[in-house]
């Protein structure tokens, strides 16, 4: 049994079908301490727009992404290359399966401040037809890595936001 150590509001709706359901939230991103690293989430679309991860990645040195992705590209590109930009450790856990007409293709991945992906041990769950229903990722953060990327380029201090390009 564990405890509500942090609330997010998705601020950033998918499409006409989650407009049509949900209302977006209208609070930023906050972060919490959790054994002693910084850490914040996003719900899926989020991490597609540069200016979210921007705002987490000042306060925050993990940034958990839960989603329902159909794009591997996301996984393969646009999480490591956020990760990268911004100077932060993304957590982006894909959805696995299928529901009728649509199939999620998995592709968790644990990106560094590096732009690449961690090492991760995988933990697969199958069920008799040996079709895999769970994967969990076990990654070991390694501050000293997110330390030197901050200290070889410091995207976030030299970041400069021009409200006429917004």
């Amino acid at each position: 049994r564990g405890e509500v150590v942090l609330v997010h509001d998705k601020s950033r709706l998918y499409g006409a079908s989650e407009a049509a359901v949900f209302t977006p939230g209208q609070h930023p991103p906050q972060a919490v301490t959790i054994a002693g690293v910084q850490v914040s989430v996003g719900i899926c679309y989020e991490v597609e727009f540069p200016e979210f991860v921007r705002h987490v990645a000042r306060k925050a040195d993990v940034l958990l992404i839960p989603t329902a992705s159909t794009t591997p590209f996301l996984s393969t590109h646009l999480v490591p290359t956020r990760a990268f930009e911004n100077n932060i450790w993304i957590m982006y856990v894909n959805r696995l399966g299928r529901e009728p007409g649509v199939d999620f293709p998995g592709g968790s991945v644990a990106a560094t401040p590096w732009g690449d992906t961690a090492n991760t041990k995988q933990h697969r769950g199958c069920d008799g037809d040996n079709v895999v229903r769970k994967l969990a990722l076990e990654v070991r953060l390694d501050d000293g890595r997110l330390q030197e990327a901050r200290k070889r380029n410091d995207y976030l201090k030299d970041c400069r936001v021009f409200d006429s390009l917004l």
